[in-house]
């Protein structure tokens, strides 16, 4: 390849290994890439716990409606005599476990996420370093061939 100059310009194998390195990189991995470097670990496990919360929150909701419609006939004969109170204590009971056992769950995985998603990242910005290390190399090497007295030809 021809500069403007004239002068004759080599493609580095190194750099395209490089560059190809970091583009698959950020093809196959990038949505973890850009998790880990929007957020800190604590606001990234943080959201999907509020956000699981939520969830969890109305399928336990929509669940109990469904018993309940499943149920009607049994709940419309023994509603003069069923315990509300002792019911609705059981039933949040079984939705503090439930959603205790569910957030801690969702607690482990997306840490475990988080760090897989951070050695990516770690491995991501070593081969960006060393991108750039060849970079200044070749620069280095290109203004020590254009120095006065000799043409670099």
């Amino acid at each position: 390849m021809i500069g403007q100059k004239g002068n004759y310009f080599m493609i580095s194998k190194r750099r395209v290994r490089l560059m190809t390195r970091l583009a698959i990189c950020e093809k196959d991995k990038g949505f973890e890439l850009k998790q880990t470097g929007n957020y800190f670990r604590s606001d990234y496990i943080g959201i999907h716990l509020m956000r699981n919360f939520f969830r969890m929150t109305a399928a336990f909701l929509l669940g109990t409606a469904l018993w309940v419609l499943l149920n009607l006939d049994y709940v419309v004969e023994r509603l003069g005599v069923l315990d509300v109170a002792g019911i609705g204590i059981r039933i949040l009971i079984c939705y503090g476990v439930l959603m205790a056992c569910y957030l801690l769950l969702t607690y482990l995985v997306y840490t475990v996420r988080y760090h897989r998603a951070e050695k990516v990242r770690e491995t991501y910005d070593q081969t960006l370093a060393a991108l750039e290390r060849e970079y200044a190399r070749e620069g280095k090497r290109a203004s020590r061939a254009e120095k006065p007295g000799g043409d670099g030809r």
